[in-house]
């Protein structure tokens, strides 16, 4: 995972269209990150997430977030408590190796370094 994404929440664009979330995804892996706001654009973030991994791509879209049936590695939240991301292991299709619950691991730490913290409630 690419460092983590720095303290700029409120540098992302506002949403006309209401909250929008965004689920990052690497082919072959369960692990994604899952970016979601009620006021924020959060396209910006998949892409920067999505860029720095070889095959990675993401699912965007004005909602919010449904939370599937999955294994929460971490949820945090931003300082300006604007934007949360939830690291996931989504086992449906594809058993989670060793290596991606590391990746989940070191995202989670990524962005917990970048000043965001666990999301509480």
């Amino acid at each position: 995972m690419r460092p983590g994404p720095s303290a700029y929440a409120i540098a992302l664009p506002l949403s006309s269209e209401g909250p929008t979330t965004c689920t990052v995804y690497e082919p072959g892996s369960g692990t994604q990150i899952v970016f979601d706001s009620q006021s924020l654009n959060v396209r910006v973030e998949c892409q920067l997430w999505a860029s720095s991994q070889a095959g990675a791509g993401y699912l965007w879209g004005y909602e919010r977030a449904a939370m599937p049936d999955a294994t929460h590695v971490c949820a945090l939240t931003d300082p300006q408590r604007k934007l949360t991301a939830s690291v996931i292991e989504q086992t449906d299709f594809v058993p989670v190796s060793a290596a991606d619950k590391a990746k989940g691991r070191s995202a989670c730490a990524s962005i917990a370094a970048a000043g965001w913290v666990e999301q509480t409630g």
